[in-house]
This record gives C-alpha cells, structure tokens and sequence, in this order.
C-alpha cells in the first residue's frame, strides 16, 4: 500500500533538506524528471499513432464490408467489425488517460525540484505584449498561437470515435436483426392457398432453413456482446499497479498569468506544505 507524504518529507527524500542538503541527489533527481517525463511525451504519441493506425484499418474494413453486394451475411460481419473497433477505441482512450497521468507526476516533481538549480523555469511562461484590437487582429485570430492543450484534444478525438464505434455498433444489430427475415407464418400461408403443392413445400423448407440461420445469428451475436463486454470491463480496470514506497499528493498545477509584460511567471513552487498538498 502506497504511503502518502508532504513537501517537506518529499524534500527529504530527494536532498532538498536545509539541514542536511545533497545538491548532487537533487540535482540527479531533477535530470531523471526532465528525461522520464520525455520518454513519457515520446510514448504517449507513440501508442496514439499505433491506435490510429489500427482504428483507421478497422474503419475503412467496416465500411468496405457494409457497402459490398458481393459479401453474404454482411450485416453480422460488419457487427463483427465494430465490437473490434469498439474495444480499440477505448483502449486508446484509457491509454491517453493513464500516459496523461504520468506525464503529468514527473511534471509536478520538476516543479517541486527545479527552483533551486535553474529557477521556476518550467512554471514560467513567455508571452507576448497584448496589441488593441482591430479589424486586422480580428481576422488574423484563427491563424494565431493560442494555448490548446494538444492532449486534451487528444483525449477528446478518442471519446468521440468510441462514441461512433458505440452507433455503429447498435446500427449493425438493428441491421442484423431486422424484422424482415422472419416471414415464416407470412409465407406458409400464402402458398398453401396455392394449388401447387410443390412450391409450398419447397418455400415452407426455405424459410425454415432461414429462420435456422438467423437463430444462429442470434446466439453468436449475443456471444460476440458478452465478449465485447467483458473486454470492456477489464480495460476499465486496466489501472497501473503502483511500485513506488512514497506517494505525494499532486500538486495543484499553476495557472497561467497573463499581464502586459513580457515574462508572464507563474506562481512560486516554494509554498508551505499545507497550502501546496492539502488542496485535493
């Protein structure tokens, strides 16, 4: 079970301490920040590009199934196909989640280390001096730098193409099991009105082999489901198993501070304890 520490301890650990202060730990720590929470970066857009990849595959596979004449039972194939991109999706929407959160631990630790070598370089920021608007700043505004979060946006394209895949999913049921293969009392009427015994008899055969095949499809989609399911409920509990002895409380990350200077600094890291880890 993971230990819960505050500032102070934190600056214990890492050799912070002002009575016994280890400028070389430190200073170590705070280069293994830099470069894990990098590593962190270069992995999370790694997988994003490894799921788009995969989830394009699998869209383009859907549509080419849906839209052939040439495919029989297309209908439980394209079913097929969208559970698969169903669990792809949310599989890389709580891959952008979980990296997203290691990220942002090495950030609060280079925020907790950084002051004492290079300054609150990380926790500033640099703008520049706002111009009044005109007509000119109005129309170059779509154009111009604006602070996005690149991996909100991120995180929002993967929830929005698990929603789709969720539509298309219950499309593809409501396309397999439409009420229009059912017509077997229809059927057997209609041709035992008929003065050829032969044709009902051939016709009441077809329909039964028909209805056969679509209780089959019933069976095997249910199957299909249940699975899907299942592999849903174990990547919503697909969390990482923590290794670390000591745990902080994540610090409240700053906010920006924009004024009509050119550094535009956010706030100090070097707060007392209580204000910075008792906010959550």
């Amino acid at each position: 079970m993971s230990e819960q520490i505050n500032e102070t301890e934190y600056t214990k650990h890492f050799g912070l301490d002002e009575k016994k202060p280890d400028q070389k730990k430190a200073e170590k720590a705070l280069k293994y920040a830099w470069d894990i929470r990098k590593f962190e970066i270069d992995l999370y857009w790694k997988r994003s590009t490894h799921f788009w990849t995969l989830i394009g595959a699998i869209f383009a596979g859907y549509f080419v199934v849906l839209g052939s004449d040439k495919i029989e039972n297309k209908d439980f194939y394209a079913l097929i196909i969208s559970c698969v991109g169903l669990v792809f999706s949310i599989a890389w929407h709580l891959a952008n989640l979980g990296s997203k959160f290691w990220q942002e631990n090495w950030e609060y630790q280079i925020e907790l280390l950084e002051d004492d070598f290079i300054g609150p370089l990380y926790k500033t920021t640099l703008s520049k001096i706002k111009e009044p608007s005109t007509i000119k700043h109005f129309f170059t505004i779509p154009i111009k730098s604006h602070s996005f979060s690149v991996t909100k946006i991120n995180h929002i394209t993967s929830l929005f193409t698990t929603i789709i895949w969720l539509l298309l999913v219950a499309y593809s049921l409501m396309s397999l099991f439409s009420p229009s293969d059912i017509t077997i009392s229809h059927t057997v009427l209609y041709n035992l009105s008929e003065p050829n015994a032969t044709v009902s008899l051939l016709t009441f055969t077809t329909n039964i082999q028909q209805t056969d095949q679509t209780i089959s499809y019933w069976s095997l989609a249910f199957i299909i489901i249940i699975i899907t399911f299942i592999f849903i409920c174990l990547l919503c509990h697909a969390r990482t198993t923590k290794t670390k002895k000591e745990e902080i409380n994540q610090p409240e990350k700053p906010r920006d501070i924009n004024s009509n200077i050119v550094i535009a600094q956010k706030r100090e890291t070097r707060i007392s304890p209580q204000e910075r880890f008792n906010k959550f």
